[in-house]
């Protein structure tokens, strides 16, 4: 009756060990799975932000900047030694 009772301890030994790993296991997957859910919606958040608000960001004077369009008037042939040149 001693070693059944030998086995049956060493059996119940290993079987804790095995659940304890696997509910370790799980956690870690748990954990995870949340920070990657946290990161995708920290992403999901602040793209609308950075749309609706770039240009403010993005200025490095804190003025708001608008688009514009120049206007260069060229006589004559663009030429590298003539007046109108690339320089």
């Amino acid at each position: 009756m001693a070693e059944s009772s030998d086995g049956e301890t060493w059996e119940r030994g290993v079987l804790h060990d095995v659940l304890t790993q696997q509910i370790t296991e799980q956690r870690r997957a748990r954990r995870w799975g949340i920070f990657f859910k946290l990161l995708i919606l920290l992403y999901l958040c602040m793209l609308p932000a950075y749309v609706m608000f770039g240009d403010r960001i993005s200025a490095p004077t804190g003025k708001l900047t608008t688009k514009h369009t120049a206007v260069v008037n060229l006589n004559g042939i663009i030429h590298s030694e003539s007046p109108a040149n690339a320089d």
